[in-house]
Order: structure tokens, then sequence, then C-alpha cells
């Protein structure tokens, strides 16, 4: 289990988890104190026991070492900060995660890794995500269904295929074309 910046309540945690008699000392750490402080202390001790397992977990989960959670986001890396706020997004388990273009800033190589970590994340987790993006890849790795917007207007929803075979207006078409790579590109792939 790991500690973030809990400081000395990390050591009256210690003093709290124990026998009868453990507990018996530890109200005379708090002589000057109310009768309610230590019994108070005791429920924000292990209120932080728990965020820190559930860290523990959600860091694993998301493939972040443990170690770079003492960092400041300037210390990171793209893909690491982007591990961050996945991480953040879970810490309370949401019902639905909303994803607004994730991944937008990261360079190729690591978008398409975070991008099949994700995936395995995602139904590992079996939750309902909403994933914002104007990448048709990503569209297609993520969405079981996609919802392709313009000025705000649906203007088709379905599976990539349906998409892609039965556009429902000109829009869609094109906007799935001035993504695919031109065929002089892929033949060199």
């Amino acid at each position: 289990m790991r500690a973030i910046g809990l400081g000395s309540l990390v050591e009256i945690a210690g003093t709290f988890a124990g026998s009868a008699e453990t507990l018996a000392r530890a109200t005379d750490i708090y002589p000057p104190l109310t009768d309610d402080y230590p019994i108070t202390e005791y429920a924000k001790v292990s209120r932080l026991r728990r965020m820190a397992e559930r860290l523990d977990v959600l860091a694993k989960l998301v493939s972040l070492d443990p170690d770079l959670l003492d960092l400041y986001p300037a210390e990171l890396s793209g893909g690491q900060r982007q591990r961050v706020g996945l991480a953040r997004a879970l810490m309370l388990d949401p019902p639905v995660l909303l994803l607004d273009e994730p991944l937008g800033a990261l360079d190729p190589i690591s978008r398409a890794e975070l991008q099949t970590h994700l995936v395995a994340i995602f139904r590992e987790l079996g939750k309902t995500v909403l994933f914002v993006t104007h990448d048709v890849r990503e569209a297609f790795l993520f969405g079981s269904t996609i919802t392709l917007l313009d000025n705000g207007r649906v203007v088709q929803e379905g599976t990539f295929e349906d998409l892609a075979r039965r556009p429902a207006e000109r829009y869609v078409a094109e906007f799935l074309r001035a993504q695919a790579p031109p065929p002089d590109m892929t033949a060199y792939l």
C-alpha cells in the first residue's frame, strides 16, 4: 500500500490499526482534544488507507509505475499524463466514462500503444465509455456504436461497417474517406 502526502496521518494509522490495548494507548496521544477526535480521525485514516489501496489497483490497471505518482505533470511524458488522467477518472468507479479526445496530443507510437491498452482496460472493466474523437481509426477500435456528428447534429449512428457501407449522407462518406490513407502510401506499409 502506498501513502500519498499523508505525513503524520500514516503514523497515526499504524497506532489505530491494532489491538484494544493499542487503541487504548492511542487515546493518550490526544489528551488535550475532545473525545470524538480519535474516533473521527480513525474514520479519516481508514478512508485514506482505502484511497491508497484503490490508487495501487488503478496504477496497475493503467500500467503506471507508482513512483510516477509523486511527480508533477510537467515531469511526466504525454502517455504517462494520459494514464494518470485515466486513473483519476476511474478513482470513484463511475458507471459511465466520458473521454473527450484523450489521445489527441500523443505521438503516433504512444497513441497506438495506449489505444491497445485502453481497449483491454475497457473490456476488463465492462463500463460504458463515451469516447469523443475525430479519428476514424479510434472510433473503429473503441466503438461498438459510432455516432457521427456534423455541427452538433447527429448525421448517422451505427457500427463502423454501417457508416462505411451505407452512409446516410454524403458527409459520412466524405468524413470516412478524408481519413483513409492514400493508396500510394499503403503500398509501402
